[in-house]
């Protein structure tokens, strides 16, 4: 199997048994949490933790935008200093269909998987 560079951000929950998944199977894996002591975490389960979602992106092949909501998910992707968009996008957050989202999917700007 060849290796990936992922960016994973949104660790919480079964969220964080899904990155710890991707190490395991020998990716290369950079999370992003809000809650830091969950970082520390992934970083004990073999993965890098980042501050901020584009520094967890730098690099990556694979974004995967995993957030509670379409506001988090919105600062994730366009947040002026910390916001990380630069490859194929998988969404897998529970949000409404934001125009910000919905104006990538249509206008081709940026591969988007809902």
């Amino acid at each position: 199997m060849t290796s990936t560079n992922i960016a994973f951000v949104g660790l919480g929950a079964m969220r964080f048994g899904m990155a710890s998944h991707l190490v395991k199977t020998g990716h290369h894996v950079t999370g992003y949490d809000v809650h830091e002591p969950t970082c520390v975490r992934f970083r004990e389960a073999g993965g890098n933790a980042s501050n901020s979602p584009r520094e967890a992106a730098l690099g990556a092949k694979i974004l995967i935008c995993m957030v509670t909501n379409s506001q988090q998910a919105e600062s994730v992707l366009f947040d002026s200093e910390n916001g990380a968009v630069d490859g194929i996008l998988p969404m897998f957050s529970t949000i409404s269909r934001t125009e910000s989202l919905a104006t990538l999917r249509d206008d081709n700007s940026l591969p988007c998987i809902d």
